[in-house]
C-alpha cells in the first residue's frame, strides 16, 4: 500500500515537473528577448532566407526540445531514485518494528509466566512462615508453662530434702542423746 502512494505521488510529480518546463518553454519563445537574433528580417523578398530561418528555428526548438525532454528524464530517475531509496528505508524500519514486536510477544509471555509463578511461591512460603510462626509461638508458650512447672517442682522437691534432713538430723541429735542416756 506505501509503495503504490509513493509511486503514485511520485509520477503525478513527475508529471506535474514536465508541464511546468513545457510552460517554460512555450514562455521562453514567446519571450521577443530570449529569441535568437533573425538574421534575415531584412531579406524578406527571399524565399530561401524564410525557409532556411524557419528550418533553424525548426532545428533550435527541436534541440530545445529534447534538451529538456532529457533534463526532465534526469529528473524523473532523480526522483524515482529518491523514491525507491526512502521506500527502501520504510522498509527496513517495517521489518526492524515488526522484530521488535515479535521480541516483546516472545519475552513477554514467558515472563509474566515466571513472574506469575514466583508471585505463588512467595505466596505459598508466606503461609509456611506464618504457621510455623504459631507452632514457635505456641512450643514457646508451651516451653515458659513447663519452665515455671519445673522449677515449682523442683522448690517442693527442696523443701521435701530439707526437711528429711531436719528428720535426720533429729533422729541422729535423738539417739546420740539416748548414747549418752545409756553411757552415764
Amino acid at each position: 500500500m506505501y509503495q503504490w502512494c509513493f509511486v503514485r505521488s511520485a509520477s503525478k510529480a513527475v508529471r506535474e515537473a514536465k508541464s511546468r518546463e513545457v510552460h517554460r518553454l512555450n514562455m521562453d519563445l514567446q519571450n521577443p528577448f530570449l529569441r535568437a537574433e533573425d538574421p534575415g528580417v531584412g531579406h524578406e523578398d527571399s524565399q530561401e532566407v524564410l525557409a532556411e530561418q524557419a528550418i533553424a528555428n525548426a532545428g533550435q526548438s527541436q534541440a530545445m526540445y529534447n534538451y529538456n525532454q532529457k533534463l526532465l528524464e534526469q529528473k524523473e530517475r532523480e526522483l524515482m531514485e529518491s523514491i525507491a531509496l526512502n521506500y527502501g528505508r520504510i522498509r527496513e524500519v517495517e521489518r526492524e518494528l515488526g522484530n521488535l514486536q515479535l521480541q516483546l510477544k516472545l519475552t513477554s509471555g514467558p515472563k509474566k509466566h515466571a513472574l506469575e509463578l514466583l508471585r505463588k511461591k512467595i505466596e505459598t512460603q508466606n503461609e509456611r512462615v506464618a504457621y510455623v510462626r504459631a507452632k514457635h509461638t505456641a512450643a514457646k508458650a508451651t516451653f515458659d508453662r513447663l519452665d515455671a512447672e519445673l522449677k515449682q517442682e523442683e522448690a517442693v522437691k527442696d523443701q521435701l530434702c530439707g526437711e528429711l534432713n531436719t528428720l535426720v538430723q533429729q533422729a541422729a541429735k535423738a539417739q546420740l542423746d539416748k548414747l549418752e542416756e545409756l553411757k552415764v
